[in-house]
C-alpha cells in the first residue's frame, strides 16, 4: 500500500532530476495498479512532507492478517517400512 502522485511541491523537480526514469503517477494510474495487483488501498503519501505517512501505516496495520497457528505435524507411523 504505497502511492506517489504530482500533489507534492515544487521541488519534486529536483528528485525527478536526481533519480532519472521515475515518474509521477496519477491518483486513477495507482487505483488501477491497486486493483491490478490486489492490493487492500492506494494511499496517495509524501515521506517529504509526511502527509498521509501515518495513514498509510495505520491501514498496513489493519490489513496484515494475523498469523497462522501452527501447527505440529503428526509423524507418520512407519507401517509397512521393513528394515533388512
Amino acid at each position: 500500500m504505497h502511492g506517489w502522485s504530482g500533489r507534492s511541491s515544487g521541488d519534486d523537480k529536483y528528485f525527478f532530476m536526481d533519480h532519472p526514469g521515475a515518474v509521477s503517477i496519477t491518483t486513477a494510474q495507482g487505483e488501477h495498479l491497486r486493483k491490478l495487483i490486489s492490493a487492500a488501498a492506494y494511499i496517495e503519501c509524501s515521506s517529504k512532507t509526511q502527509q498521509n505517512v501515518k495513514a498509510v501505516f495505520e491501514a498496513a496495520i489493519k490489513v496484515v492478517p494475523q498469523p497462522p497457528k501452527q501447527m505440529k505435524k503428526k509423524r507418520k507411523a512407519w507401517k509397512d517400512c521393513s528394515i533388512l
